[in-house]
C-alpha cells in the first residue's frame, strides 16, 4: 500500500537530468519536508511505504 519512497524521489527526477547522490539527497529532503509539515500520519502512511 501507498507509494514506495524510492520510487517517488527517483520520480522526482526529469528524464535527462543525471542522478547523482546530492540530487537524491536534496529531493529526498524536500519530500520528507512536505511530509513533517503535512503532519497528518495516517496521510503520510497512506501515501508513502518504506518498503521495496
Amino acid at each position: 500500500k501507498g507509494e514506495n519512497v524510492i520510487s517517488h524521489v527517483l520520480g522526482k527526477f526529469k528524464a535527462e537530468e543525471e542522478i547523482t547522490l546530492s540530487k537524491v539527497l536534496e529531493h529526498t529532503k524536500k519530500a520528507l519536508l512536505e511530509l513533517i509539515e503535512n503532519d497528518d500520519l495516517s496521510a503520510i502512511s497512506s501515501k508513502y511505504s518504506l518498503k521495496a
